[in-house]
């Protein structure tokens, strides 16, 4: 009985091998089935890794000229960007010192007119004593009652003063 108790588990444990070998079988073809499918890009896979490594000694030898190309620039591009700082302070200071002469010549334009204006009219006569101003220009005329028999009188700068009208013409697009 012994027997019989040992050839039926050996027949079961037979039966589990078989079943177990065609399951491993059926994973076995299956593997096989999809190394297949991925034969034809194995098989070019080595051409696409030669292909990248081309690529990417093409992008180092692009990048060491890049790297070569900026690093002989960079002190000249360094010194230019020096001078244009030098060249814009200028700028800035010029410009400060040509709004204060336009705003200068604005007032001097202004009184201009109106000496020659109220010359033309007769309203003023020269002071015996001209007055300085702050800013360095002299107040020669003061306004006096027009008096018909009188001829006006006018002070030497007004009558002598040639009036360039280009020049006036050019203070005023100024502004």
């Amino acid at each position: 009985m012994n027997n019989i108790l040992i050839d039926g588990f050996m027949i079961v444990l037979l039966l589990m091998a078989i079943v177990f070998c065609w399951r491993l079988n059926k994973r076995l073809q299956g593997m096989k089935q999809i190394g297949g499918d991925l034969q034809p890009f194995l098989r070019h896979f080595s051409t696409y890794i030669g292909k990248i490594s081309q690529q990417i000694d093409t992008l180092r030898e692009a990048a060491d000229q890049g790297h070569n190309g900026l690093s002989e620039k960079i002190p000249r591009a360094a010194s230019l960007k020096d001078d244009l700082d030098i060249l814009l302070e200028h700028s800035e200071k010029i410009s400060t010192r040509l709004d204060i002469l336009i705003g200068k010549a604005q007032q001097i334009e202004k009184r201009l007119h109106q000496t020659v204006e109220l010359a033309t009219r007769g309203r003023y006569q020269p002071l015996s004593s001209p007055t300085t101003h702050g800013y360095g220009e002299q107040d020669s005329v003061q306004p006096i009652h027009h008096q018909p028999e009188q001829e006006p009188q006018v002070h030497s700068f007004v009558r002598d003063f040639p009036i360039d009208r280009n020049l006036l013409s050019t203070l005023r697009g100024l502004r």
